[in-house]
């Protein structure tokens, strides 16, 4: 046998000694929980009662009226709707922005240094420091980002406060969350 294979053959019986050891721990686990995946169904009571429920006692069909009502009179249902596609949007963006930030902080030019620092500062900053350094920055009257809105002459929002602008907000506070994973 080649030096080639009988490393091959010491590494494979190790591996397969490791897979061996692997499922000797995980038996215990594995046989105390099986008659729990293979007891019937129609065992229990609940599942007695659920079928006495479902084909004894009969009930109206309402057809496509629940529908109907979801789409027509349902106040939350167009604003969940809105909120689901604000996040789609968001989310995507989100990433797009974390890799265009990855790219340009793998970049070999002068002082990157000091903002893959920055970057990874909030891996740092323990979360409720973070927390309350966000709300700083979200403050409707003394917070950072309204004061530099105001250098440019345009009137912050309550950006926590208001349900069209907290959702920017959490966005915003999102970006800086992937530096800290």
């Amino acid at each position: 046998m080649s030096m080639s294979q009988e490393v091959a053959s010491r590494r494979n019986s190790y591996f397969r000694s490791q897979w061996a050891g692997g499922w000797l721990c995980a038996s215990p686990m594995d046989y105390r929980f099986y008659p729990l995946h293979r007891r019937p169904n129609s065992s229990s009571p609940s599942s007695l009662a659920s079928a006495i429920t479902t084909f004894l006692i009969p009930r109206a069909l309402s057809g496509l009226a629940n529908y109907r009502w979801m789409l027509t009179r349902d106040p939350l249902f167009w604003k969940v709707i809105g909120n689901t596609l604000f996040m789609v949007i968001g989310i995507p963006l989100g990433m797009a922005l974390s890799l265009a930030i990855a790219l340009l902080l793998n970049l070999e030019v002068r002082g990157v240094a000091v903002w893959r620092t920055f970057f990874y500062l909030p891996s740092i900053v323990p979360a409720v420091a973070s927390s309350i350094l966000w709300i700083w920055i979200f403050n409707p009257r003394i917070g950072l980002l309204n004061n530099v809105l105001a250098a440019f002459g345009i009137h912050g929002p309550n950006w926590l406060q208001d349900e069209h602008t907290s959702k920017i907000a959490l966005i915003l506070m999102d970006f800086g969350r992937p530096a800290a994973e």
